[in-house]
């Protein structure tokens, strides 16, 4: 519940101050301000860390406008999520390896004193391996066409280029009524008919 004081000052007005419960952010700064940096960190937006925090969306939004301890750890966590994702490119890009382990099964057979079976079963063997995943053309030409512009340019205009001289020589007349509004959603289709009316 707020309580209301009423306070004078110089003597002609009243003034009002309000005391009341302290807000979350408030009450707990240290903690509040650790989830909000962890979770923005995973990729979590403003709606997820109002949830995980128990407060309304509004109240986090109104954080990040007037609260600059909490703006600060919300953009501390983006910018490690960005270089999480940045070196996650680099290495599809490069290709990479990591430790990774094979679980196989392995048939043992006990024997007796005389050498003759007297149980059999199966038991897990871990197999400790690498597993390696090859460089990614596609991430390769996306890092060489933002990092390197000035060689790698033109291999994309050329790609452009070859999209284009690609989808005038389609015929889409077989095409029915819904393969052609997906080609539409995605574009392709809007090429092809400026294609047929200006034949090469």
């Amino acid at each position: 519940m707020t309580r209301t004081r009423f306070n004078r000052k110089n003597s002609n007005k009243l003034t009002r101050n309000k005391t009341g419960p302290k807000s979350k952010l408030e009450q707990n700064t240290k903690k509040v301000l650790e989830i909000a940096q962890y979770h923005t960190s995973k990729g979590k937006g403003q709606r997820y860390i109002a949830k995980k925090l128990g407060v309304s969306l509004g109240t986090v939004e109104g954080w990040m406008r007037n609260k600059p301890e909490f703006r600060k750890a919300v953009e501390k966590g983006w910018k490690e999520a960005n270089e999480n994702v940045k070196t996650a490119f680099y290495e599809s890009a490069i290709g990479y390896s990591h430790p990774d382990t094979v679980i196989m099964t392995n048939r043992v057979t006990e024997y007796d004193d005389n050498g003759k079976p007297i149980k059999s079963y199966n038991e897990p063997l871990i197999v400790p391996t690498t597993k390696h995943y090859p460089p990614n053309a596609l991430s390769c030409l996306k890092w060489l066409t933002i990092k390197d512009r000035e060689n790698w340019m033109d291999v994309q205009k050329l790609e452009s280029n070859l999209n284009i001289n690609i989808t005038q020589n389609v015929d889409l007349s077989d095409f029915s009524d819904e393969e052609l509004l997906a080609l539409e959603k995605y574009g392709i289709k809007q090429l092809a008919d400026d294609a047929g009316r200006n034949p090469n």
